[in-house]
């Protein structure tokens, strides 16, 4: 009896020994397959974070320059309108001062036709003087500053041109 009870433990044994290890083994394949699904889930999460947070920082960047572009924009704008208004402002000068020389010169000539200035008798060996000279440098002058005045307006004309499409 002896020898069976022996033989049933040795036996016995044998079967603890190998349902032991295979509860180790068990554990151990559950502890490392669960370690890596929780790992993996850590990690997912973990990158999750990082993909947001890099949303995060791109969408900040965007704004940012998109402000920065908006407030370059007005600035642009803004010394665009200053010019464009210095323009007009010299034309509205330029076409005034033009204007008033026109009206004074119309005057001279006028005032100059009116006046009925004597003639002096001609003496021997003298031509006779002419009122024509200075009719003729009149219409010189102010046909130069008509012609001054139609270039200047020209040019700030081109120069409006190129600025408006800034606007």
């Amino acid at each position: 009896m002896i020898s069976t009870i022996l033989g049933w433990l040795s036996g016995f044994k044998g079967w603890l020994y190998a349902a032991l290890a295979a509860a180790i083994v068990g554990a151990g394949l559950w502890a490392y397959w669960h370690g890596r699904a929780v790992g993996d889930s850590n990690g997912a999460a973990r990158i999750q974070k990082r993909w947001d947070k890099n949303l995060a920082d791109i969408a900040a960047l965007a704004a940012k320059a998109e402000a920065d572009n908006a407030a370059a924009l007005r600035e642009a704008q803004e010394r665009n309108r200053s010019i464009v208004d210095d323009y007009q402002k010299r034309i509205a000068d330029s076409d005034a001062r033009g204007a008033d020389l026109a009206r004074r010169l119309r005057n001279a000539t006028i005032a100059a036709r009116r006046s009925a200035v004597p003639q002096a008798c001609p003496e021997p060996g003298t031509a006779p003087a002419s009122g024509t000279a200075g009719d003729d440098e009149i219409t010189r002058v102010a046909g130069d500053a008509n012609g001054e005045c139609l270039r200047n307006a020209d040019r700030l004309d081109t120069i409006l041109m190129q600025l408006r499409p800034q606007l």
